[in-house]
Formats: C-alpha cells, sequence, structure tokens
C-alpha cells in the first residue's frame, strides 16, 4: 500500500481553482439572470406604450365616427359640401386602419413579454401606471461604483486569478512528494513487513512544468486585458445609461406639457365645428397635432421608463425582483 503526499500544496491550490470556479459559474447564471431580467422590463414598457397607443388610436376612431355623423347631419342641412363629408368618411376609414395596426403591435408585444415570462403567449398583463412602479433612486455615483460588482467584469476576473492558480499549481510540479509504503510478503523463507519512506523527484520534464507555467500566466495576462476592457465599456455604458435618463426626462416633461395645448385646442377645435364655426379641414388637423402629440408623449414615457429600469439594472440591481415591488 503506498501513499503519496504532496509536499507543494497542490490540493489547497485546486480547492481554490475549484472554488473559483464555482464562483465563475454563479457569476455566469446571474449574469444570465439579469438580462433576462432586462429583457423582460424592457418588453414590458414595450406592452405598456402599445396598448397606450391602441387606446389613443380607439379614441381617434371612436371620434372620427362622432365627426363622420356630424358631418352626416350638416350635408343633409346643406352646411357643408360633399367633399367634406366624404373628407369624414376617409378619416374614420384611416383611424379604422391604425386601430387595426396598433391592436395587432400590442398583441406582438404580449406575446414577447409572455413568452420571456415562460407564460401562455395570450396571457393578459396587468398594466399599472409606470410611475406606480417602485424602484430604489439611482445616482451617478452609484452606478460608477456598481462597476466592479457587475457579473461580466466579475467573470473576467476571475478567469484570470484561475489562469494564474493554474500557473502557480503547475509550477509545483517540480517539488518532491513524500512517499509512504507499507509492505507485507509472504515469499521466501519467512514473512516480512515494514514501513518504506522515499521523496520523489521528478528528473526531466524536457522543459513542459516551465511552459506549462508560461501559458497560464499569458492567459492571466489576456483575461486581466479582457476585464480592464470590460470595466471600460461597463463603465461608458453606465455613464451613457445615465445621460440618456436625464434626457428622457426632460424629454417627457416638455411633452407632457404639450399635450396639455394640444388637448385644449383639439377640443375648441370640435366645438367650433359642431357650432359651425370651423371648417372640417381645420378640426381634423387639430385632432391629428392632438394624436401625434399624445403618440410622442407615450413614447417618452416608455423610453424614460426603460431608461429608468436600465439604471437601475446597471447599478447591479435584480430586474426580477425589486425590493418593493408590488407584483
Amino acid at each position: 500500500m503506498v501513499q503519496r503526499i504532496e509536499l507543494g500544496g497542490q490540493p489547497g491550490l485546486r480547492g481554490k481553482i475549484a472554488n473559483l470556479q464555482r464562483e465563475q459559474a454563479d457569476a455566469r447564471v446571474l449574469n444570465q439572470q439579469r438580462e433576462l431580467g432586462k429583457q423582460a422590463a424592457l418588453a414590458y414598457y414595450s406592452l405598456w406604450s402599445a396598448s397606450e397607443t391602441e387606446r389613443l388610436e380607439r379614441l381617434r376612431y371612436e371620434l372620427a365616427q362622432k365627426l363622420q355623423s356630424a358631418a352626416a347631419r350638416r350635408l343633409k342641412l346643406g352646411e357643408i359640401s360633399e367633399n367634406q363629408s366624404l373628407r369624414a368618411d376617409l378619416e374614420k376609414s384611416q383611424s379604422q386602419a391604425l386601430l387595426t395596426a396598433a391592436q395587432a403591435n400590442r398583441k406582438i408585444a404580449l406575446n414577447r413579454l409572455n413568452v420571456l415570462l415562460q407564460r401562455p403567449a395570450d396571457q393578459e398583463v396587468v398594466l399599472p401606471a409606470p410611475d406606480l412602479e417602485p424602484l430604489p433612486e439611482a445616482s451617478r455615483a452609484s452606478l460608477l461604483a456598481a462597476v466592479d460588482s457587475r457579473p461580466e467584469v466579475r467573470l473576467a476576473e476571475l478567469t484570470a486569478e484561475i489562469q494564474r492558480t493554474e500557473a502557480e499549481l503547475a509550477g509545483r510540479q517540480s517539488v518532491p512528494d513524500f512517499e509512504l509504503e507499507a509492505y507485507r510478503s509472504s515469499l521466501g523463507r519467512g514473512a516480512e513487513q515494514g514501513v518504506r519512506f522515499s521523496l520523489a523527484f521528478p528528473l526531466w520534464d524536457w522543459g513542459q512544468i516551465g511552459a506549462a507555467v508560461e501559458q497560464h500566466l499569458r492567459e492571466a495576462e489576456a483575461a486581466d486585458s479582457d476585464a480592464l476592457a470590460q470595466r471600460q465599456i461597463v463603465t461608458q455604458e453606465a455613464l451613457a445609461a445615465w445621460e440618456s435618463l436625464l434626457s428622457e426626462q426632460k424629454r417627457r416633461e416638455l411633452l407632457r406639457g404639450q399635450v396639455e395645448r394640444f388637448s385644449r385646442q383639439a377640443d375648441l377645435a370640435r366645438r367650433g365645428y359642431d357650432a359651425g364655426l370651423l371648417s372640417l379641414t381645420e378640426v381634423l388637423e387639430a385632432q391629428r397635432a392632438y394624436r401625434e402629440a399624445l403618440v410622442d408623449f407615450v413614447s417618452a414615457e416608455s423610453e424614460f421608463q426603460k431608461r429608468r429600469w436600465e439604471v437601475y439594472w446597471l447599478s447591479s440591481g435584480s430586474l426580477l425582483a425589486p425590493e418593493g415591488s408590488a407584483r
């Protein structure tokens, strides 16, 4: 029976490598989960935007129906020309076509979100107002502080650390091993037994140990470079996300005020048309401007919420279960 004992600390190094590889696997899983959460959050707000657009197109269609009825009534009274009545019919048809397209886009957005959440494709989703989504307050400083803890960066750092440990382990192959041998023999004229101690030295390795060490060290240097590059990419991504958030927040507030002004203008135009003070063309232009302002605001709101979640994600928050979330 022979027991070999490695004197160079190889078992400890192998254990360290195993722990690092386990941590690396955990970081890889976390990165995949975070990416899935990010895609689900973006899909959620795409669905919200599509739902709001559908609602607006439905309101526009209902208004076009009312305008068509009013135009038909005024045509009978001789207050408008047949051309204006046909214009009202055309507006209704266009509104119906836009509503159909909006319904299809909402269906696509719903299916995408449900696929990401691994739910039935047609299952409806409750969409609370975006401002009701609780998220911790983020800052530029918190974004930059979270760079080193990002799993993408940690993966590259762990790869470098594993390679350095592998190089150290390869270098320990030149350290002699202690062997303990217990033997017993019944051959010959009498039984013999005893214990033998020995040291085993690697006599010739033909440069293999040195080459293995050099290879692992070079791979560690490459991994260090990857970690630095990844850290720079993540830092640039964080700074860009922060500036985008500020920009979208300002854009949202500007468009909110624009919607309020166009809403008053559209309401006055509709009342003026009913009273015979404005032409159908003026009413349609006012309604079209109001609709475009609403659609722009919905898009701005959606983009703002996406950037808000992205900043939270880049701050190493979990998009799968935010703290304090009611959903």
